[in-house]
């Protein structure tokens, strides 16, 4: 718990904990020290393959789109337009993996539908925002309207 926030139910990774933190830190100092740290059991949902990861959990990396894409339109509504823009940035890294990963599950359609309302919502400020280089808005219109682009560079990783 950090002043009024609670994370009992957030399925994120660290994203949400990071903005609010941030958010509220006003004379953040950056400390090399080990605050924190964990370890992943081996039978983790990370470690599974894509498909078994979908079958086993809602698609946590669904929610995480849906958490981003709140925290982009809710938290950080009146901030700074560099925050926004890594905040797009993030959401659409991850929609372009969430798209990847459910493409062969029974999942395929809910992130479709997720990822369509999300970027109807989010791709006319991917345009104006400037904080936002030419090469990522670039990647993200290449990759968003070309989803078969980012499967071959993902099968070109695999092959190394």
């Amino acid at each position: 718990m950090i002043q009024d926030i609670s994370f009992k139910n957030i399925v994120s990774e660290d994203t949400d904990f990071n903005i609010y933190v941030f958010l509220k830190a006003a004379k953040a100092v950056l400390v090399k020290v080990k605050l924190y740290g964990y370890v992943q059991r081996r039978d983790s949902i990370t470690h599974l393959d894509a498909n078994e990861r979908f079958q086993l959990a809602r698609s946590r990396f669904i929610y995480n789109i849906d958490t981003l894409y709140n925290i982009h339109m809710n938290i950080l509504q009146r901030q700074k337009e560099e925050y926004r823009a890594w905040c797009l940035w993030k959401l659409y890294k991850k929609i372009f993996n969430v798209r990847y990963l459910a493409r062969y599950t029974g999942f395929r359609e809910e992130a479709e539908r997720l990822i369509q309302e999300v970027a109807n919502k989010t791709l006319a400020e991917v345009r104006k925002n400037e904080s936002l280089s030419i090469r990522k808005k670039l990647i993200i219109f290449i990759m968003y309207n070309c989803p078969f682009v980012y499967s071959m560079m993902m099968w070109i990783l695999k092959q190394k």
